[in-house]
């Protein structure tokens, strides 16, 4: 294999022709008369020349081969390289593709899968795919590669177009495995046109000519057919020389269609849509707004000029009116012009806190760098800034950068004793001194250097070194037994042996004694004690919202496989805890305490980035438990966390090259102003029901206003009330009432109650019964019935039909907390047999349905039977003879 690289080229030239082809022009109604439309298969709107589901149609095109070999960047095997210009694809803009050796282009999950599928579209991965000679192929030969080339407006070279395109090559490619003298596959191009269109040509279609590849297309939803084949796997379909069309369906096309977002009640969100003009001539296209469904309004720009074959971005503001949480709001927005039209839906649910990306955050970097943590405080202007260290990774982040979240803008700050640029340091941030410290790193020359950081005055301070020489570690600054202490914990450590040094994770913590002079590194495992494992590339942060800090990891690589468990270290009682799963194993995460609770951001499965994971803690008020958030806007490792003010912001990671880079982490407002109420409902009653059987409400007053918790968690909020003294009633059916319980507010602050809800609980330890009694006597039964809960619990025996031997008593009442009642159940045997029926136990108990008791009696004659032995009262029995 190639090394895995990128080669930089200029992009943008020329190429000269002495014989030019014919210029592209909009596409007319074709007959094709190729002799693909022998080879591919019969039947279905996806066989050659469709049109398929969506529009796409094949047709010839006239072969010019336009050669990159010289001007062209090469691609490194496996590499996603940008298109250069907005490429609609089937029914998503695309901006990049990841090319294969395998001869495909791929707008969907990077692979390199050898076994075409064929034909096309099939429900197997990959998808969203251009297959130029999909097969078992290798670039594995001296003299094969691949290249690509965007060519800007006016100097496209095929067909005089007038419009940008963008080439892929590949160049004398062999069949599998490759290798000197290998089995050519041939050299052959495909060719993205602005607006749409794609060209496929072939110089050399090698010795199999097609016998076991797919050419086609293929879009993300076979069903409905999102796919053209040309050939598959036919001997001869594909010839030197061969050059054929795919040819976008034409109009006037919105992207992306069918948006679904979540915001915020009374908060303006920003959408930007993409207008894609393949009518056949240039045209102002006037754009219209609606909301037909919920509350709000959407606007955005009259209309928009665009080029044939060209697109325009357009931003649209969507405004949800105020008090809509738990609600929806639908609108539309449409494109008219030159005779055709297009519409596509905005749906925002409006939730209790959004995430949202902030436009022009991306550092040159974006997407390529690993700064794996940061440190966020104040700088000497007050503004919060992010500050983060060149990685020592080979990406652009080098040195010394920050980022200044209200001025919305990276730089390099001027700074005194700035550390050498490292890979896999901790940053920790003291918020009483606002003060920042950075331990640690690879290689190994820095891996037990610790520094002290001055946001205010730029100054790096040298700090002695601690005994251990590690790196992916966690560190944290808190106040542990009246101290205030750095302490660092896990990651990998180097130790040296006789001639060599080797790494291992390690479970060892170590902690600096800030406040005694002079501060010095304390003995290992002195302060916190080793970890309850070895642990490294965790979410790390710092409770401080109790009396007592707690230093939290969460995920990360625990002993020998990556975890979903969190622990932390309670300066309550010097002792590690369990804090609860996450549910997602993960390492490379990054977290931080925000409102009393644990945020963590991002990760790596092992195998691929973990698709935006965003999860929080909560304390239920018996156990911390985990759930997951809607997804990050960017998905990425290595990441930067920082909790500002009233948000969460993920700054940086390694991921993608996404434009907007901060993604931000808000609670939503809602229709009043001023302070915040937060906080769990819970059930008192032990063990508490899970997850809480009933959803509770919570009145404030003033405003009048309900909120509905969730069901799942128990939570409710974040609410907004008015500064003061509100009266906060909750209630849940079948629970008892709390409240009305005045809550102070004071605008600006945070303020958490919690309310734990009590109910009846039935406990029922028998649920079947069957008697034994002689013709013309009777047995007696007991059934217990419990009420193991805090309030009241009513309850009634209903007889699921009429059941003339069986007597209840009682047969209903009420049980006060923590008692019993026993209902003694009385059988009477009239005549020789069995008899069955069943009790209907109605309750109160929200928590359990009406239980269904089983009852039996056997009457017996001519036998033995027990005085007293079949309610099991006496051991006496006696016998009857005839």
């Amino acid at each position: 294999m190639k090394p895995f690289c990128v080669v930089l080229a200029a992009l943008g030239s020329s190429l000269a022709f002495a014989a030019p082809p014919p210029p592209i022009v909009e596409p007319a109604a074709v007959v094709d008369s190729s002799p693909a439309a022998e080879v591919s298969r019969s039947g279905g709107r996806s066989s050659w020349p469709g049109p398929d589901g969506f529009g796409y149609s094949g047709q010839s095109a006239t072969y010019s081969w336009v050669d990159i070999s010289a001007t062209g960047a090469w691609i490194g095997l496996g590499n996603t390289i940008p298109i250069g210009f907005p490429f609609p694809f089937y029914d998503t803009l695309r901006t990049q593709l990841f090319v294969s050796s395998k001869g495909y282009l791929s707008f969907g999950v990077a692979s390199a899968d050898p076994s075409p599928d064929c034909p096309l579209p099939s429900a197997q991965a990959p998808d969203d795919l251009i297959a130029l000679m999909w097969d078992d192929l290798s670039p594995s030969n001296t003299s094969s590669s691949e290249y690509y080339q965007t060519f800007a407006p006016g100097s496209c070279p095929y067909g005089g177009f007038p419009r940008a395109c963008f080439i892929v090559q590949y160049e004398n490619v062999c069949h599998a495995p490759g290798g000197p003298g290998c089995d050519i596959a041939g050299t052959f191009e495909a060719i993205l046109f602005e607006g749409g269109d794609i060209v496929m040509q072939f110089k050399d279609t090698g010795t199999e000519q097609g016998a076991f590849s797919t050419t086609g297309i293929e879009g993300h939803n076979p069903v409905e057919e999102h796919g053209l084949t040309f050939a598959c796997g036919t001997p001869g379909s594909l010839t030197d020389s061969l050059a054929i069309r795919f040819v976008a369906p034409t109009g006037v096309r919105l992207y992306p269609s069918d948006v679904h977002a979540a915001g915020c009640a009374g908060v303006v969100q920003q959408h930007t849509f993409d207008l894609v003009n393949t009518t056949g001539g240039a045209g102002t296209f006037t754009l219209s707004y609606d909301v037909p469904s919920g509350n709000g309004t959407l606007s955005g720009p009259p209309d928009v000029t665009i080029s044939n074959n060209a697109s325009a971005s357009f931003t649209v503001e969507l405004t949800p009116d105020e008090c809509l949480q738990g609600e929806s709001v639908t609108a539309v927005v449409t494109a008219t012009g030159n005779a055709a039209t297009d519409s596509t839906n905005l749906t925002s649910e409006i939730a209790t806190h959004t995430f949202e990306s902030v436009p022009s955050s991306a550092p040159v970097w974006a997407g390529t760098g690993h700064p794996v943590d940061g440190c966020t405080a104040r700088d000497a202007s007050g503004h919060w800034v992010t500050y983060v260290l060149g990685d020592a990774a080979g990406s652009a982040l080098a040195g010394l950068w920050a980022y200044d979240h209200d001025a919305n803008s990276w730089f390099q700050p001027s700074t005194t004793g700035t550390p050498d640029d490292r890979w896999a340091p901790d940053w920790a941030y003291d918020p009483d001194s606002n003060l920042c410290y950075l331990t640690g790193g690879w290689p190994l020359s820095l891996a037990r250097e610790a520094f002290e950081f001055d946001p205010s005055s730029g100054m790096f301070t040298t700090l002695p070194a601690p005994d251990v020489i590690r790196y992916h570690h966690a560190s944290w600054v808190a106040t542990i037994d009246g101290v205030r202490r750095l302490c660092v914990g896990g990651g990998i450590i180097m130790v040296q042996f006789p001639g060599y040094w080797s790494s291992f994770a390690t479970a060892s913590t170590q902690c600096y004694d800030l406040d005694t002079a002079p501060a010095a590194w304390e003995p290992e495992n002195a302060i916190l004690g080793p970890l309850p494992d070895t642990w490294l590339a965790m979410a790390d942060g710092v409770n401080r919202s109790l009396a007592a800090d707690q230093l939290w990891i969460a995920a990360g690589s625990r002993g020998n496989h990556l975890s979903d468990e969190a622990v932390y270290w309670d300066d309550a009682d010097d002792q590690w805890h369990a804090g609860g799963a996450t549910g997602i194993p993960m390492s490379g995460t990054e977290g931080e305490f925000f409102q009393g609770r644990f945020f963590v951001f991002g990760g790596f499965d092992g195998f691929h980035l973990t698709s935006g994971t965003a999860l929080r803690a909560h304390f239920d008020g018996f156990d911390w438990l985990w759930e997951r958030l809607p997804d990050l806007p960017n998905d990425r490792d290595d990441t930067v966390v920082a909790a500002i003010d009233d948000e969460v912001r993920v700054v940086d990671g390694w991921g993608s090259a996404a434009s907007d880079y901060v993604d931000s982490w808000q609670p939503c407002p809602s229709c009043s102003s001023s302070g915040w109420l937060e906080g769990v409902v819970t059930d008192a009653d032990s063990p508490p029901a899970t997850p809480s059987c009933t959803p509770a409400s919570l009145t404030i007053t003033p405003p009048a206003v309900t909120y509905w918790t969730d069901p799942g968690t128990g939570e409710y909020g974040p609410i907004e009330v008015h500064e003061g003294d509100p009266m906060v009633l909750v209630e849940a059916p079948g629970y008892a009432v709390v409240g009305p319980t005045a809550i102070s507010i004071v605008s600006g602050v945070t303020t958490t109650r919690d309310f734990q809800l009590e109910r009846p609980r039935l406990d029922l330890p028998l649920s079947s019964f069957t008697a034994v009694a002689p013709v013309g006597g009777s047995a007696e039964l007991t059934l217990p019935v419990i009420n193991g809960g805090h309030q009241p619990l009513d309850w009634s025996l209903i007889e699921v039909g009429a059941l003339s031997w069986l007597d209840e008593a009682p047969a209903s009442g009420t049980l006060a907390s923590m008692a019993v009642q026993e209902v003694h159940l009385s059988f009477t045997c009239s005549s020789v047999g069995s008899v069955n029926g069943a009790l209907s136990l109605e309750h109160n108990d929200p928590c359990r349905p009406p239980e269904n008791i089983e009852v039996g009696l056997s009457c017996l004659d001519n036998m033995i039977f027990y005085d007293g032995f079949e309610n099991d009262t006496t051991d006496a029995w006696s016998s009857v003879v005839p």
